[in-house]
């Protein structure tokens, strides 16, 4: 009796706890996803930035994920993926039981989680419908959820998901992604070995990172191709000679370093007129106005202007200065290590073997060959006054010799003394031994020219260098480039580099003009009816402090402070301005053209003393100037500050005859399947605010013809003035047809002349200029 009792509190017990089970399961599973979402799948997509040649720039992104089909994918690469995560896939109906027995033991006996058992259509599941909590729970809802999947959808949409979904390392969300990031193709040009490597990296990315961990990698790579031979996909043969072929994988991708200003400024306006999770998200093309190749030129340019300039500053001394064996080591390592990253592009991964540890010696050894134009960190080994020369050990133990005319400008800094006509005498009063300098390789130097001079450096290293002094610039930068015809901002320069300093300096800073001011206060006189042929008598002339700010109460409080720093002038007791020529000197009468091309200071401000201060601040504005003006006479000089991107602006009106310029950004943004997402995108939508607080300048202006906009007689400004303040010319500010016009044709005609002879001329300011042998004109 006690046995029966004891069958039947048994079988209850194992009822009541299946019913339980059951009833678990049912409430686990009351809120599972609907499967049938897969079928619309929309993972997030990078938005990818092209030049206007359809080259490559920039990405924007949450999720760095290219969207393939799935005849896209090679059957190489099917077969690598199966092999390695699940053999049975296309046997099985979502769950591998074998597998999961399989791995159970395993795990059980390693006494941790050592192998897995889930299935690609498990993975799905997860990835897609569930989190990646790791429990109980999790794994019956992802089991069910595998089933349903199976029944409700075919092997090759399983994959298309999965393997569009899949990370596999370096924030590449599928293979389209890794294929690019360590292969630099797409997903159909993969050979056999790459379709491996990527198979490998879904059960740890990092660990077996070709990028950080290449010998792990090749491990893994060799234990997916030996699954392909147990699956029967390839034979032990085919699988041996993979496994001995190299394998070039990329390092680094480099668009981010070619327009980092130009694709921010893009980033940012994109912002204000896109969702930003469409941006990240969406898949756009986004085809930029920049030109890639210009952009490049302008990049180096101001780089390599910044140096020079910082040189003619003097030399600030050595980085540091080393002694001891141990820290002079240390210093080449780390040397060594920074050139490295910041030049190689790619690894060779050979065959695993005793004496090859994955690294490739000649891969290693070119990117110890220093190449022309490298700029790097160098130690002193030798000061030689008597002939001349320097000699410093580089990285990866070469030499180089630096002979003073290459380092003849490294004066000590001195603010009060010009560069002009310094040289340095001796190269030991730049240079002790121990210094650490910056040093650029100029060329290579043959070793038995070194032998012959009986220097110890041609015994130790296969190349030695012919150096130059360098010094890193501390001074900032830009440039922004516009076509004159489409009106494309083609390169885009914020500064020297914006790993250190992201603030951009094209629209962000605003400094003083300097006498880039004068062609628009001599253009508002053409537009009052003076020619260049007028004459202006450059004399002393003194303002009375109130004078000079044209007597209007409240407008600026003294001159003093905004002088311009070309020219030179007195202020007594801030009640008295006498501008000033460079050079302190007067040329007496002097005809308007001359006076531009020559930039003479005083004969500007007698300009702008007879047009009078609010017209040349209101043509300013009509001008697109938009940043505060001083509005004294101190502004014909340039004492305003102004961005570089209000000016170019300005001085691109002339170069385009007169009209308006709108600088584009962007060409248009396509979306995922070729629709057109927004059009063209100028950089002034930005200042949307600043640009529409000027329109009301003009509402009041009273547009008349002047009676005699060209006189026959031109006579001394002192004397006449060819117009009346109160009265603008017919072409004058707002009452073109086209409202794009901003300056007559023939206004603009003259001012570009003009401004082609401060180039041409010898004595024009730009004369220097002449040599780049282009037609220029422009403005010192």
């Amino acid at each position: 009796m006690k046995t029966k009792n004891f069958i039947y509190i048994f079988f209850a017990l194992l009822l009541s706890s299946s019913f339980v089970c059951v009833l678990y399961v049912v409430f686990l599973l009351r809120d599972l996803p609907p499967v049938e979402s897969l079928k619309d799948y929309q993972p997030p997509l990078i938005s990818t930035v092209f030049d206007k040649n359809g080259k490559k720039v920039g990405e924007f992104f949450k999720e760095r994920r290219i969207l393939n089909t799935y005849a896209e994918f090679p059957k190489s690469l099917i077969e690598a993926f199966v092999s390695a995560e699940d053999g049975q896939f296309f046997e099985h109906k979502g769950l591998n039981l074998k597998a999961i027995f399989r791995a159970a033991l395993a795990n059980i006996k390693a006494g941790k989680k050592a192998q897995g058992g889930s299935t690609i259509t498990q993975q799905v599941a997860r990835s897609l419908l569930l989190s990646s909590e790791k429990t109980y729970r999790r794994k019956i809802k992802e089991a069910v959820l595998a089933r349903r999947i199976e029944k409700n959808l075919s092997k090759e949409d399983i994959l298309y998901l999965y393997l569009n979904q899949i990370y596999l390392g370096h924030g590449a969300y599928g293979v389209g992604m890794a294929a690019e990031i360590y292969f630099q193709k797409e997903p159909k040009d993969l050979n056999l070995a790459e379709c491996a490597l990527l198979a490998g990296l879904p059960q740890a990315p990092s660990r077996f990172s070709p990028i950080y961990n290449f010998k792990k990698a090749k491990e893994r790579q060799i234990y997916v191709l030996q699954r392909m031979v147990e699956e029967a996909y390839i034979d032990q043969q085919m699988a041996n000679q993979v496994i001995a072929k190299p394998l070039k994988v990329f390092l680094r991708q480099r668009h981010y370093e070619k327009a980092p200003y130009y694709i921010e400024t893009l980033r940012q306006s994109l912002l204000e007129v896109i969702d930003e999770e469409k941006l990240l998200t969406g898949g756009l093309s986004v085809k930029s106005a920049l030109d890639l190749k210009l952009q490049t030129i302008a990049r180096e340019s101001l780089k390599t202007g910044l140096r020079a300039l910082d040189k003619r500053q003097g030399f600030r001394g050595a980085l540091d200065h080393k002694e001891q064996e141990q820290e002079i080591k240390t210093f080449f390592e780390q040397e060594e290590k920074r050139i490295i990253k910041s030049k190689r592009e790619y690894r060779i991964i050979l065959p695993l073997s005793e004496d090859n540890l994955n690294i490739n010696q000649e891969e290693e050894q070119k990117l110890k060959i220093l190449e022309t134009g490298d700029i790097v960190k160098a130690y002193v080994k030798e000061v030689d006054d008597e002939k001349k020369e320097v000699w410093l050990k580089l990285p990866f133990s070469y030499y180089g010799k630096l002979p003073l005319e290459n380092m003849a400008w490294a004066r000590p800094p001195n603010p009060k003394l010009s560069a002009k006509g310094f040289i340095l005498k001796k190269p030991s009063l730049a240079l002790k031994v121990g210094n650490i300098v910056w040093v650029k390789v100029e060329e290579a130097l043959p070793s038995d020219k070194v032998l012959a001079d009986k220097k110890p450096y041609a015994t130790s290293a296969k190349n030695l260098f012919l150096l130059s002094l360098e010094q890193e610039p501390i001074a900032q930068a830009s440039l922004v480039a516009f076509d004159q015809k489409t009106g494309s901002i083609l390169a885009l320069v914020g500064g020297y580099d914006f790993n250190s300093s992201q603030f951009n300096r094209v629209y962000q800073s605003a400094r003083q003009t300097g006498s880039v001011f004068k062609p628009l206060v001599y253009l508002s006189a053409l537009d009052k009816g003076f020619t260049p042929a007028h004459v202006i008598r450059d004399s002393p002339v003194v303002y009375q402090d109130e004078q000079a700010r044209g007597e209007k109460e409240g407008m600026q409080k003294s001159l003093k402070s905004k002088i311009d720093e070309s020219a030179t002038a007195e202020v007594e007791e801030d009640k008295t301005w006498k501008p000033d020529n460079y050079g302190r000197r007067f040329t007496g009468d002097i005809l308007f053209r001359n006076a531009l091309i020559r930039s003479m200071n005083v004969p500007t401000v007698k300009i702008m003393e007879k047009l009078g201060i609010p017209y040349v601040l209101n043509y300013a504005k009509w001008l697109g100037l938009f940043s505060p003006l001083n509005p004294d006479y101190t502004l014909a000089l340039g004492s305003s500050s102004v961005t570089l991107y209000e000016m170019t602006k300005f001085f691109s009106a002339l170069g385009r005859g007169g009209m308006r310029i709108e600088p584009l950004l962007l060409q248009e943004v396509i979306g995922p399947f070729g629709e057109q997402v927004l059009g063209e995108l100028s950089l002034d939508a930005r200042f949307l605010e600043e640009l529409n607080s000027l329109k009301p300048t003009f509402k009041n202006f009273k547009i008349v013809k002047p009676k005699n906009p060209k006189p026959e007689n031109p006579s001394l400004i002192e004397n006449k003035d060819p117009a009346s303040e109160d009265k603008l010319p017919i072409e004058s500010f707002p009452n073109f047809s086209d409202p794009n016009r901003l300056i007559s044709e023939q206004n603009a005609f003259v001012m570009t002349t003009l401004l082609r002879s401060v180039i041409e001329e010898p004595q024009g300011t730009g004369f220097s200029a002449r040599g780049l042998n282009w037609p220029v004109a422009g403005k010192t």
